[in-house]
């Protein structure tokens, strides 16, 4: 089954944070488990567009696999330090045709709980939000 949504909250690991100060790396490591078919199977390396409204910019964001993890290589001169912070949420929407758009769910947001619940229940894949 194709889902519509993927949902992740973020680590300090995840955003390349040392000792509390973001790195120059951020690789969102996904559990192949956690997003089943939402990416479409490859080896190796591979681009895909990811729309980030909250920078109003479409960029090519690169998704290395192993058989194992998964990273989303957020390229720190596209998708800025600070952009994401540890404890958003991040909600991937797939658009169709290898397009995915990628969300912002900061704490303050009214559905962060929500989304933090589906989280705890293992459900990163949803359907519809």
């Amino acid at each position: 089954m194709k889902f519509k949504y993927f949902i992740k909250k973020l680590s300090p690991n995840d955003l390349g944070f040392r000792k509390g100060i973001p790195g120059n790396s951020q690789y969102v490591l996904i559990s192949q488990n956690a997003f089943g078919d939402f990416f479409p199977k490859f080896e190796g390396s591979k681009k895909f567009s990811f729309e980030i409204p909250i920078l109003d910019k479409t960029f090519i964001l690169e998704v290395k696999a192993t058989a194992k993890v998964t990273h989303l290589a957020l390229n720190k001169k596209l998708v800025p330090p600070g952009t994401f912070i540890p404890e958003d949420i991040m909600l991937i929407e797939n658009l169709g045709e290898e397009r995915y758009k990628l969300i912002r769910i900061m704490k303050e947001d009214i559905k962060y709980e929500n989304y933090l619940l589906l989280i705890q229940q293992n459900k990163n894949l949803i359907e519809a939000v």
